[in-house]
């Protein structure tokens, strides 16, 4: 919960002078539509925020791969830990 604790410090000083960032954070639906599986019924994405998604890449899954090209110092990733998914931890 410390690194937690640091991080929301520092991404809430960001916002608060008006730097300029990207925050681009992936859950068990994103992850799911890059590996071009199906979005359903155990997962999150579909249990509370009600959405799905059929089995492969979908055009929405080749999209967010393509967000994972960027590489400016001020684009930030936020990834799955590895105790809440080791699966999409890895990915």
């Amino acid at each position: 919960m410390i690194k937690f604790d640091i991080d929301f410090i520092e991404y809430t000083n960001k916002i608060l002078s008006n730097e300029n960032f990207s925050y681009a954070r992936y859950a068990d639906g994103e992850v799911a539509l890059m590996r071009g599986h199906t979005v359903g019924a155990t997962l999150q994405a579909y249990q509370v925020d009600r959405w799905s998604a059929p089995n492969g890449l979908t055009k929405v899954g080749k999209e967010l791969l393509e967000t994972l090209n960027h590489t400016e110092k001020n684009y930030h990733y936020a990834i799955s830990s590895q105790p809440d998914s080791i699966s999409y931890y890895e990915f």
